[in-house]
């Protein structure tokens, strides 16, 4: 990433679709989630290991981070990989419905 500005509106974006995974999961309090989802984003965006797979410009690595960080936080809250998969497709319908 190349400033604080844009790592938070890409956050911003990103915490908008987790949001999404939440709620249609059933999760009542979603702030704490939330807040620990965009500190695991934030730290995974301004690591070394994001620069260095950052180097292609037609690759989305935020996206990629983002989903990932999804994965991450619903399997610290016991969410096996069956469960995971379809609740973050579920959550991103809306954007694949924009792309096309």
């Amino acid at each position: 990433m190349k400033s604080g500005s844009e790592i938070d509106k890409k956050i911003r974006s990103f915490s908008g679709y987790y949001r999404s995974v939440l709620v249609n999961e059933g999760v009542n309090d979603v702030a704490p989630k939330m807040l620990s989802y965009e500190t695991r984003l934030r730290e995974m965006c301004n690591s070394d290991e994001f620069t260095a797979h950052n180097i292609y410009p037609s690759t989305n690595v935020s996206f990629v981070y983002a989903v990932i960080a999804m994965c991450l936080e619903l399997r610290d809250d016991g969410y096996t990989d069956d469960r995971i998969i379809p609740a973050v497709e579920k959550g991103m319908e809306s954007r694949r419905r924009c792309m096309f």
